[in-house]
């Protein structure tokens, strides 16, 4: 939720924290954009490195996304998100609400 007030920095940079349970183990968004992980049967959360940069708001992804379009569009490449890659997302998401409705273990 973008309204809530969770700890960070700047609170704008992302919109709020997130924490994903899964059977290898679980992720951790925090409000300062930072990812971390924990194996299944361990304590230790791990921070998680990847490439980020804090530029303008929420790193700028709006912007880069629509530049790497555009930039595909016109050289006539394949787009780095390919509606095909996107709807395993999408059945993800279904999965999670599906389970929730039916409060029982959904299989993606």
């Amino acid at each position: 939720n973008r309204l809530a007030s969770h700890a960070a920095e700047n609170r704008r940079l992302t919109m709020g924290e997130m924490e994903v349970d899964g059977s290898g183990g679980s992720i951790r968004l925090s409000g300062d954009g930072g990812i971390s992980v924990r194996a299944h049967d361990s304590n230790e959360w791990r921070a998680q490195d990847y490439a980020w940069e804090d530029r303008v708001f929420g790193g700028d992804c709006v912007y880069l996304t629509n530049k790497a379009a555009l930039a595909a569009l016109r050289s006539g490449a394949p787009a780095e998100t390919e509606v095909a890659a996107y709807l395993r997302n999408i059945a993800i998401e279904e999965a999670v609400y599906r389970s929730n409705d039916e409060r029982r273990w959904i299989d993606v």
